[in-house]
């Protein structure tokens, strides 16, 4: 009973000492909650998956409004048919739309108020103007069929998807580097922990080369052999405190903690679950392809627009309104609603570059660049499908790796088992069986670096998946 309480103690006193254990998905939850640069990597994502719709505004209808007040007192000709000085007043309010076959479009309600002061030879110097109008343009060469205003909304929305894209990939790229660093802590941790085991048979072997070499039963070389080992293994477990301190700036670094040391516990690396780790399902493309992809859609879109803007311009042009002018502003309002006094307009307008060397040069230009977009993107491709076969590749070899030293450290076990059975009868020695209390240290110590390199090429094939 009192050796129970002993333990439970003991288990108590440890805990408090090494913190509680922060598991993968409780560190990797800190990460995204705390990490600056992975929270701007997916805010800006989804900010611009958000975006993506902006392209959409240049088709919706637009809602325009415009007031204009002047006051006109320059001198004139006929003061006593013109006035010394004019008052105009212009109210202007209606809905624009763009489609996407080249048709823009408008509809509007205008009100100008005239107030023309000094003129004594005219009947009415005071009066209201109002009238619906209606106004398009329909172009039929540049942006024939809405080639360049399908071209700019492509061009929108390819851009913030590519940003969105790639920052998506960057988010990712982030989250398996924090996973990297947490299961590089925990093999940090247990490789202090065996170096220091072995430096500690290292130091028994040390005493025994003494010992001998003390009652005349070695030679000097023994101790000497026996001293430079314990130096080695000295060193080693330095260097494996180094490296654990380091892994401890990584993984604080990941949460924004600024600091070299780490309490918590975090999970043991587990030889056996980590072999059964299966290849992760993939997304068809990775975020950094789909960023290649819209690259090449911008590149084209640009394409489009020069040469949508270099080419000559044909457009139709044509308004119609219905006008009434009166002195009262109801009755006004009321007669612009009349066919009494329709005004139509139609007309055609072109344009076209005279340089035509100049254009011919920007067009190929342009050309060019989205050939090379084009290349851009099928690289990517070609990269993606040869780093997941070479990833998955090496999954499968590590995974393998991982098997043999198991194997080999089973066999350690089995062999150090075997020759403490013989020393129990007398047949060998403690310093063969410290020797091979080594060799099993170090195969385990191998294994557990083993697991840890399946753990991070896992990781690496995160960023082929979907989500973050």
């Amino acid at each position: 009973m009192k050796r129970t309480i002993l333990v439970l103690s003991l288990s108590v006193l440890t805990a408090n000492a090494f913190g509680q254990t922060l598991t993968l998905d409780e560190y990797m939850g800190r990460v995204k909650s705390n990490h600056k640069g992975l929270n701007a990597a997916v805010k800006t994502a989804e900010g611009a998956v958000g975006r993506a719709v902006e392209a959409e505004v240049l088709y919706s209808p637009s809602l325009f409004a415009q007031v204009m007040l002047s006051r006109d007192s320059r001198q004139t000709n006929a003061p006593a048919f013109m006035g010394t000085r004019t008052d105009f007043d212009s109210y202007q309010l209606g809905v624009s739309k763009l489609t996407s076959f080249g048709l823009k479009a408008s509809l509007s309600y205008n009100i100008n108020y005239t107030n023309i002061l000094g003129a004594t030879l005219l009947p009415v110097t005071q009066f209201y103007d109002a009238r619906p109008l209606l106004e398009f343009t329909q172009s039929l060469w540049r942006n024939g069929f809405g080639g360049e205003t399908v071209a700019q909304a492509d061009l929108a929305n390819a851009q913030v998807l590519a940003a969105g894209y790639g920052e998506s990939f960057k988010a990712k790229g982030i989250a398996s580097e924090a996973e990297m660093a947490y299961w590089q802590l925990s093999l940090a941790r247990a490789r202090v922990a065996v170096q220091e085991q072995t430096l500690e048979r290292a130091k028994k072997i040390l005493d025994w080369a003494k010992r001998r070499v003390s009652n005349d039963l070695a030679d000097r070389a023994d101790l000497l052999q026996a001293e430079a080992a314990y130096e080695q293994r000295t060193l080693e477990l330095q260097q494996a405190e180094d490296d654990e301190e380091s892994a401890a700036r990584k993984f604080n670094s990941m949460m924004e903690v600024d600091s070299d040391e780490v309490a918590m516990q975090v999970e043991k690396l587990d030889p056996g679950k980590v072999q059964s780790l299966s290849v992760p399902k993939r997304a068809e493309m990775r975020d950094d392809v789909k960023a290649a992809q819209q690259q090449e859609r911008v590149a084209i879109a640009n394409t489009e627009l020069v040469r949508q803007r270099l080419s000559p311009s044909l457009d139709i042009i044509g308004s119609l309104s219905l006008n009434a002018r009166n002195p009262n502003l109801n009755a006004g309002l009321d007669e612009s609603f009349t066919t009494r006094h329709p005004w139509t307009q139609i007309g055609l307008k072109f344009n076209v570059p005279l340089d035509l060397g100049l254009v011919s040069e920007a067009r190929q230009s342009a050309l060019v660049e989205r050939q090379g977009a084009t290349l851009a993107y099928q690289r990517k491709l070609f990269e993606q499908e040869r780093e997941w076969k070479d990833t998955t590749r090496k999954f499968t070899q590590a995974k393998k790796r991982l098997e043999l030293a198991a194997s080999i450290e089973d066999l350690q076990h089995e062999k150090i088992s075997h020759e403490k059975s013989r020393l129990d009868r007398g047949r060998t020695t403690t310093y063969q069986v410290i020797l091979m209390e080594q060799d099993y240290s170090l195969a385990r110590l191998a294994k557990l670096m083993a697991a840890t390199e399946v753990l991070n090429i896992y990781s690496r094939l995160k960023t082929f998946g979907g989500n973050l």
